[in-house]
């Protein structure tokens, strides 16, 4: 049986309800938007295709890209998700799959953890949707100089450079954002994110 986090108290039930079809909308109308971006890549792939007519599609692709980052920013951005809540969010798309998530390292600067929400929110997501996975788990390791994140699957592995879907990019996206660097290892028989999180990043000097 997948693991799943304690049950939130009754008083909580509504917003953590609210949470998860929230989630499930994010989910549909991203892919929506996303399926229509893949379609203008595939006209800007055509070698026939005017120069204005180009100019004028990616102009358009590009504005997708920005429409679904606002849309997932009004979503993640704008609210304040516990770490409890987070665990509830991962556990519903990680249904199908075991899982260990440990969240209890240092409470980040307000917006990295929210765009570190947004990280594992999407890697969470394809590996149930992509991978074919059976296992999923968030670990961290600390250091001196911080701590260093660790999301890996059991999956065969991410999609090579030149096709990653748009969840991919959004996560290399928000993690330059952060400012924090990573290494991705993936095969066939898995994929590891190693994210590095300094210490200025953290809310607090907490000790680690």
């Amino acid at each position: 049986m997948p693991n799943r986090p304690p049950t939130p108290a009754p008083s909580s039930q509504q917003g953590i309800d609210r949470l998860a079809l929230t989630a499930r909308l994010h989910e549909t109308l991203a892919q929506d938007l996303a399926v229509l971006g893949f379609r203008l890549d595939e006209l800007l792939a055509d070698s026939t295709l005017g120069r204005e007519h180009r100019a004028e599609i990616r102009e358009i692709r590009l504005s997708i890209v920005e429409i679904i980052r606002q849309f997932r920013d009004d979503i993640y951005l704008t609210n304040n998700r516990s770490r409890d809540e987070m665990k509830v969010s991962l556990s519903h798309i990680l249904e199908d799959v075991r899982f260990t998530i440990d969240l209890t390292y240092p409470p980040l600067q307000t917006q990295n953890e929210r765009l570190l929400n947004e990280v594992l929110i999407e890697l969470a997501r394809n590996t149930a949707r992509h991978s074919g996975a059976q296992t999923f788990e968030i670990s961290y390791q600390s250091h001196a100089d911080g701590i260093e994140l660790l999301v890996s699957d059991d999956g065969l592995g991410l999609p090579s450079p030149s096709r990653k879907n748009l969840g991919l990019i959004m996560i290399d996206h928000s993690l330059r954002m952060i400012g924090c660097e990573y290494q991705c290892s993936s095969s066939l028989e898995g994929t590891i994110y190693r994210i590095l999180i300094p210490r200025s990043m953290f809310l607090s000097e907490t000790s680690i």
